[in-house]
């Protein structure tokens, strides 16, 4: 069943491995997560992994940082 009014999420990973500062650029696709709102997608991701900082989010789509599962689990110092 799908959702009549959504939000969907697209995350990329900020790690330097994926991403690249100086052109924008990034290795791989975003991982994609619906909900009804932007909390149930936060919600979803952080569960499949992903460290989200909304501390730093503004109303830019491109602004907060964050991590894949993979680099989640290897970095420290960035709260959930």
């Amino acid at each position: 069943m799908g959702f009549v009014g959504c939000y969907t999420l697209d995350v990329y990973c900020d790690n330097p491995e994926h991403c690249h500062p100086s052109d924008g650029s990034y290795d791989e696709d975003p991982d994609s997560f619906t909900g009804r709102t932007r909390a149930e997608c936060l919600w979803i991701a952080r569960r499949a992994g992903w460290t989200i900082d909304t501390r730093k989010e503004t109303d830019s789509p491109t602004s907060g940082f964050c991590l894949c599962p993979k680099h989640s689990r290897t970095t420290k110092g960035l709260r959930r």
